[in-house]
């Protein structure tokens, strides 16, 4: 299967799990120019039938300050998403549910699993894209802010 393919699928699934929330970000991601960089992004919980296979699709998340990263778990079991800084912590996300961060000072935010600490991912946060800088926006926080949603069915 060749690359064009392989995204075309994985985007296809994304659209069928997740609705509208896929659309709109499929959408940000073409305006992009196909650059990994969007202005919120989405990873799934995927849970294959070897546990050892279990992980964050994507691992490593980009997006502009500001922005919002939402996980979902499309798995059976339950799962944290937990920065081992102490940034954040979703507690127990369980199956179909989701965990929503934003993330407003640009770095890199690693985070991992408790339960399956082999499961690890990061989100790369970028400094606000010139022309949005000059806009006024809500008070940058020091650390990212979370809340939980349940998973679009």
């Amino acid at each position: 299967m060749s690359g064009i393919q392989l995204v075309l699928r994985d985007a296809l699934t994304r659209i069928r799990h997740l609705g509208a929330a896929a659309v709109v970000s499929l959408a940000l991601l073409a305006g992009a120019g196909g650059s990994a960089l969007a202005s919120d992004g989405q990873v799934v919980i995927l849970q294959p039938s070897e546990q050892l296979a279990w992980r964050f699709d994507p691992a490593s998340v980009s997006v502009s300050a500001g922005s919002s990263v939402t996980w979902v778990n499309q798995g059976t079991a339950a799962m944290t998403v937990t920065s081992p800084e102490g940034l954040f912590d979703s507690g127990e996300i369980p199956a179909g549910g989701s965990y929503t961060a934003t993330f407003d000072t640009p770095g890199s935010f690693r985070y991992f699993c408790v339960a399956y600490p082999h499961m690890k991912g990061v989100v790369v946060v970028t400094p606000e894209p010139a022309s949005t800088r000059d806009v006024p926006t809500r008070e940058p926080s020091a650390t990212p802010a979370a809340t939980r949603e349940p998973a679009a069915r």
